[in-house]
């Protein structure tokens, strides 16, 4: 189903992104995650765009990581 999809690919993406330490991107993918749990889909698509927003802020910190010398 379409929640159960949203509830493990938030998942996996909310224990990637806790990786790095910010929360506001885990907390966007943990309020999907439980959308999906619950299959409440209705708010779902506003709350994507909250993640997605939040994930394009992260993208060019994992960038200067990948690109940065080793010390």
């Amino acid at each position: 189903s379409d929640a159960d999809a949203l509830m493990k690919s938030t998942h996996a993406l909310k224990g990637t992104v806790a990786n790095f330490h910010i929360e506001s991107v885990v907390d966007a993918a943990k309020t999907l995650e439980n959308l999906g749990r619950s299959n409440e889909l209705d708010d779902a698509l506003s709350k994507l765009t909250t993640l997605q927003s939040q994930v394009d802020q992260l993208i060019p910190e994992i960038e200067k990581l990948i690109t940065q010398p080793a010390a």
